[in-house]
């Protein structure tokens, strides 16, 4: 993909590396983050993930998945591998592009995961915590 993206509240835009215009596409709903594996745009949600398979032009709400209605924070992918951070229900992996998911939290002191990324091999994970 030679797409950069980039996200206000309820509306994304995309740029492609030649040109110097964003332009606005695709939904229209709240967007916390982005992953790409092979040619699927994954895009994590106040109410779960999208996905688009023609850089962006369509998207699909990923139906049947234990992630329906949760609020995906971030994302991250290592190989096949997708990773989703959410909300009050901590780490998920999919190792079948988001076919089907599995929690992995064990040790995690809360499920409230606002970053996962990785970085030579190791997943890192950020979790919320509160100011008083």
């Amino acid at each position: 993909f030679d797409i950069e993206t980039y996200q206000k509240p309820k509306e994304i835009f995309r740029v492609n590396n030649n040109e110097q215009t964003w332009t606005s596409f695709g939904l229209e709903i709240r967007i916390h983050s982005f992953a790409v594996i092979d040619t699927i745009i994954y895009a994590g949600s106040s109410s779960g993930i999208y996905l688009s398979y023609d850089k962006g032009e369509n998207w699909t709400e990923m139906n049947n998945s234990v992630l329906d209605e949760k609020v995906v924070i971030s994302l991250a992918v290592f190989e096949d591998n997708l990773f989703a951070g959410t909300w009050h229900n901590g780490i998920f992996i999919s190792s079948d592009k988001g076919l089907s998911w599995t929690t992995v939290n064990s040790g995690l002191a809360n499920a409230y995961v606002e970053i996962v990324t990785l970085h030579n091999n190791i997943l890192f994970a950020g979790k919320a915590c509160s100011w008083r």
